[in-house]
């Protein structure tokens, strides 16, 4: 009779294990609380400023970096360039071929530098401009094969095709008004 056990006996273990299972769940619930609560915190926080250019290439492909405004973006962009700029030619053509979204950050970077020249040409008097763009002398262009002039010109077609279609109205007319500036300056010369 021993080896039986009683109602009694049966309902407390039950209520034991029943007790058990609520307290494992609820520690599982608040741990996974937790651990969202932290994952938000660290999305939610700005990244690092990238020390190497590998840095920077794990920067701009990662989620925090998608997420945040053009201004917050601007000053990532800003030590971006710098970095890229240190690099030799060989290295920033492989970066550039292997990385599309690294490419296009520098092409954003580029052009938020290129905007502030402009802005600040549009802002200078006559002789003022004048001068800066003398500096500049007139433009050196490599000799290209026939299927490399045409693979620029299909380049610069789509290039164009696509500012004219998603580019900012404001910034193409500034380049417009950088271009004629420069092409009275040659034709005076």
């Amino acid at each position: 009779m021993k080896d039986r056990f009683r109602v009694q006996d049966v309902d407390i273990v039950a209520e034991r294990r029943k007790r058990r299972r609520k307290k494992i769940t609820w520690s599982m619930i608040g741990t996974a609380i937790i651990t969202m609560a932290a994952a938000a915190g660290w999305y939610l926080t700005p990244p690092a400023m990238p020390e190497t250019i590998e840095e920077a290439r794990l920067l701009v492909n990662s989620l925090r970096f998608d997420r945040l405004s053009k201004q917050a973006k601007q000053p990532y962009l800003d030590v971006i360039r710098e970095q890229y700029g240190s690099l030799d030619h060989d290295e920033r053509q492989r970066l550039r071929e292997e990385d599309e979204k690294l490419r296009d950050a520098m092409r954003d970077a580029r052009n938020i530098q290129f905007r502030a020249m402009l802005v600040g040409l549009a802002e200078m008097d006559p002789d003022q401009r004048a001068e800066m763009m003398q500096r500049f002398g007139p433009p050196r262009r490599p000799e290209r094969t026939p299927e490399e002039e045409a693979e620029q010109s299909e380049r610069l077609r789509n290039f164009i095709g696509d500012r004219v279609a998603n580019g900012d109205s404001q910034m193409n007319q500034l380049m417009r008004e950088m271009f004629s500036q420069r092409r009275r300056q040659n034709a005076n010369r």
